[in-house]
């Protein structure tokens, strides 16, 4: 063990020849490797060393914090060894300017596999690197010799495989299963660079059905020479349904059950009058015998319970809620105009109560009572309005003849033609008579009376009798 101590700190090494395990560093082929701080500026000013572990002779890689390899970049308090390779496995040693050398750690490449998943069918690319002269494909799981897919320097080797170059990346169009393996980009002395695994799997579908309902499954890939196989539920082999692109149904009495009910199309492939019999998982291969697609298929029988009534969505519930409203306003509009009609009714049928109580309340024409002589007349009704010419001569008995208070009357003559003056033309003009006023019986008189009137004072007694001069010319 050496003790080595800086004017800060103290560090510790150990030789060569201890027998205490050095520390081993793990790296990916192709990355980059962080040397440990204790050997990087400013606290180490020695010497380092590598020695491969395949054997070789031992070089000087940093002295004094400067770099003698130029994959070592080393920037302020960091150094790291970049684009590592298969010969950067080996011993790192260090030297404080003497020949005694101590050893620092063990650095182990290896080669880190990058796993790529793809699906049959999908297109896959890889950068190619910079310093890569060759790309190399070793079939994944096989003893078979890698080949060259790509050389930068001969072009030709480039034409007839299965991927191409397209802009600084090499891609295949379409995966399949035989493109599975371990892709290695390598430099012109046949160092390793990088390496990938590629991984193509068939895709895969679920698929629910009901008894009855029909099946469709489209192609994986646009070519049409697809083989088809299921194997049913519970069953130990795979029932051959088409085989390179030939519907063999018919000559085949394990698929007789499918007989009739699977139908070509260029396409896919359709089965109609789907049976539970019928569940189980199928697959379609393309002439190269690679899984391209698995269809796991479940019928079940239909079902006897009636399905649940789905929830209204948001706008049905709106055309409900507006037909609710419709309806209150037009129920509300009927209700007004029915009241409305009502009280029109109500209103005529007041009307008509009211005329005939009218009609008879108006006053009745008799004599007076206390005439002694003379007939008497009596009056239903009296016109409201004359239109033939009314005599004015219109007497009126004086209500001081009667023993009783004069009750409210008015008393009304019947009209009577006119006389002719005497002396033709121009004569005086002679008053009119009528023909009772020449009787030596008392004059008649009529009397008018209105019950629902108040009876009138003593006072007014001369306001309401009008006598007439034109009687007295006798």
């Amino acid at each position: 063990m050496f003790l080595h101590c800086y004017v800060d700190s103290c560090h510790v090494y150990l030789s060569a020849g201890s027998s205490v395990a050095s520390p081993s560093k793990d790296v990916c082929l192709g990355g980059r490797f962080r040397f440990p701080f204790l050997y990087t500026q400013p606290g180490f000013t020695g010497q380092m060393y590598f020695t491969p572990s395949k054997g070789g002779a031992r070089r000087l890689i940093m002295d004094n914090g400067l770099a003698k390899d130029p994959r070592i970049k080393v920037s302020g308090y960091t150094a790291f060894l970049t684009d590592l390779t298969e010969d950067d496995d080996g011993n790192f040693s260090v030297s404080f300017g003497h020949d005694d050398l101590f050893h620092a750690f063990q650095l182990n490449v290896t080669v880190c596999t990058d796993p790529v998943s793809k699906s049959y069918g999908e297109s896959y690319n890889c950068n190619i690197p910079q310093k890569a002269e060759f790309l190399e494909f070793a079939p994944h799981l096989s003893d078979a010799q890698p080949r060259v897919l790509w050389n930068r320097s001969d072009p030709q080797t480039n034409q007839g495989g299965r991927g191409q170059v397209m802009h600084s990346s090499w891609t295949i169009i379409s995966v399949t299963q035989e493109d599975n393996g371990y892709y290695d980009f390598r430099e012109k002395d046949r160092k390793l660079l990088s390496r990938k695994l590629l991984t193509v799997e068939g895709k895969y579908i679920k698929n629910d059905k009901y008894a009855g309902e029909e099946l469709l499954i489209r192609y994986p890939s646009a070519i049409s020479a697809w083989t088809v196989s299921v194997k049913l539920q519970g069953g130990r082999k795979n029932i051959f349904l088409v085989n390179a692109g030939a519907l063999v149904t018919e000559s085949n009495p394990d698929a007789r059950q499918f007989d009739k009910r699977v139908h070509l199309l260029r396409d896919g492939v359709k089965i109609t009058n789907l049976e539970t019999s019928d569940s189980g998982t199928y697959e379609f291969k393309d002439p190269q015998v690679n899984i391209g697609l698995t269809v796991q298929l479940e019928v079940k029988p239909v079902p006897t319970v009636p399905p649940v009534p789905t929830v209204p969505t948001k706008s049905s519930s709106t055309v409900y809620i507006v037909c609710c409203i419709a309806g209150v306003i037009v129920t509300v509009i009927i209700c007004c105009c029915c009241v409305r009609r009502c009280c029109r009714k109500k209103r005529s049928s007041h009307r008509s109560q009211a005329a005939p109580n009218t009609a008879a309340a108006l006053p009745v024409y008799h004599h007076h009572q206390n005439q002694s002589s003379g007939p008497s007349y009596s009056v239903a009704h009296a016109p409201a309005q004359s239109h033939q010419p009314v005599n004015p001569s219109i007497s009126r008995e004086s209500a001081a003849s009667s023993s009783e208070p004069p009750d409210y009357f008015t008393a009304i003559t019947m009209p009577q033609p006119e006389l002719v003056p005497l002396g033709g033309q121009g004569g005086t003009e002679a008053p009119s008579v009528s023909t009772g006023c020449l009787s030596s019986e008392p004059e008649p008189s009529f009397e008018l009376t209105f019950p629902s009137a108040p009876p009138l004072s003593s006072d007014s007694t001369g306001a309401n009798v009008y006598v007439s001069d034109k009687l007295n010319f006798l």
